[in-house]
């Protein structure tokens, strides 16, 4: 069982790299409705990466059986 605080910092890293990730989604799709599509690229590159940790952690708190996965909004 995780701690209340181990567990709220987990969700605010979820939540910080979801929200980088939506921030690069829409930079990229900015780049490709202008046809510059080399920074059209490197932004969906920066999504995943962005995405990959923040889904890590909430994979290791769906199976941890965390009694909240994602904060409230």
């Amino acid at each position: 069982m995780l701690k209340e605080k181990m567990l709220k910092a987990l969700n605010s890293q979820v939540n910080a790299d979801t929200y980088s990730s939506y921030l690069y989604l829409s930079m990229q799709y900015y780049f490709q409705s202008n046809s510059l599509t080399g920074f059209s690229a490197w932004m969906r590159r920066q999504v995943q990466e962005e995405l990959f940790p923040g889904m890590t952690i909430y994979d290791y708190l769906c199976a941890s059986r965390a009694t909240r996965v994602l904060p409230a909004f």
